[in-house]
């Protein structure tokens, strides 16, 4: 059953103050709990969570996690009450159920997230597609209110009870689940903002590029390795090479992403002798650890051999391995 009532919250102030950039999230203290889902590389993203409750606690289980590794930080009190405030920082990719909460669907769909099933669901407000939002629901007096991307969606959800378990993450849901938050009172406003600013703060700062990457990668184009009295005076020599990402390993750009074609400088003759690089076969796989061709001018007083088809859109990188 819907209202489209609006509650007059003494709690929710009408003015809201700027919340400071690069804040650590969540912003507010006191949480009830809080699920990290970017380990210490930047690669794992919880895609499911199941918050259930059993004798007076909460359980909480990552489900499944893209990436390596677990959450890196999962804190859940010894006793727990229900939940007042949930904060959900997310990327969606396809549509999908982003939250239940005690059997309250939220749901992401054409752009939009939806409350209830399909055939009787509502709209509730836009959302980012491909980037980050931020969705927080109060419980208040029977009702739960949404604000999503910091805005009041305008609708009153009358809600079951009780409001767990949780799952964020269900059905065909694809996508990053950065964060999950849950407090024991309703926030304020202010407090709302100041949490989803530091969130998205903190998510942008994680995903950020890193200044190198380690990728397993698959040859599929190479420039052979010259003859020594070519390269003179020089000593060493790096060649071009063109790979096919197969996974990254560690780090992050938003160049590589497995299945893109990339083309790699590495040193096929050093200190006037040949590398292994004069005994690679096409379709080799090789994990290496590269940085952006452009990223230290050293590389382009080298002496480079380069027999490769003249392809500007493929992005340049180089070997920097400790092994090249």
């Amino acid at each position: 059953m819907m209202t489209t009532a609006f509650l007059a919250l003494s709690l929710l102030a009408s003015h809201r103050t700027v919340a400071q950039s690069g804040l650590h999230w969540p912003l507010v203290p006191g949480p009830q709990f809080v699920i990290n889902g970017i380990d210490s590389n930047g690669t794992a993203l919880i895609e499911h969570v199941k918050i259930a409750e059993h004798e007076g606690t909460t359980s909480i289980g990552a489900a499944k996690l893209f990436g390596k590794g677990t959450a890196a930080r999962l804190w859940v009190p010894e006793e727990t009450k229900p939940w007042k405030t949930l904060q959900i920082v997310f990327t969606p990719k396809v549509d999908g159920t982003l939250v239940n909460c005690g059997g309250i669907n939220f749901v992401v769909r054409d752009g939009f997230l939806w409350f209830g099933a399909e055939e009787s669901a509502v709209k509730l407000a836009p959302i980012l597609t491909d980037d980050l939002n931020d969705v927080q629901i109060i419980s208040h007096l029977g009702s739960l209110l949404t604000f999503v991307n910091g805005k009041r969606t305008g609708r009153s959800i009358l809600a079951k009870k009780p409001l767990l378990p949780v799952e964020v993450g269900l059905d065909k849901w694809k996508g990053a689940i950065v964060g999950i938050a849950a407090y024991t009172r309703e926030l304020s406003v202010d407090e709302l903002y100041g949490n989803e600013t530091a969130a998205k703060d903190m998510a942008k700062a994680l995903f950020a590029d890193t200044p190198k990457v380690t990728i397993e990668a698959e040859l599929t184009a190479v420039t052979p390795v010259p003859e020594l009295e070519r390269i003179r005076p020089y000593r060493s020599a790096l060649l071009a090479e063109e790979y096919k990402v197969v996974r990254v390993v560690s780090g992050r750009m938003s160049a590589i992403k497995p299945g893109t074609k990339i083309r790699v400088f590495r040193y096929g003759i050093k200190a006037g002798e040949k590398t292994a690089l004069k005994d690679a076969k096409l379709g080799d796989h090789a994990e290496m650890l590269i940085q952006p061709y452009d990223s230290d001018p050293k590389f382009s007083r080298e002496f480079q051999v380069d027999t490769l088809d003249p392809d500007i859109s493929i992005p340049l990188f180089v070997d920097v391995s400790p092994a090249n």
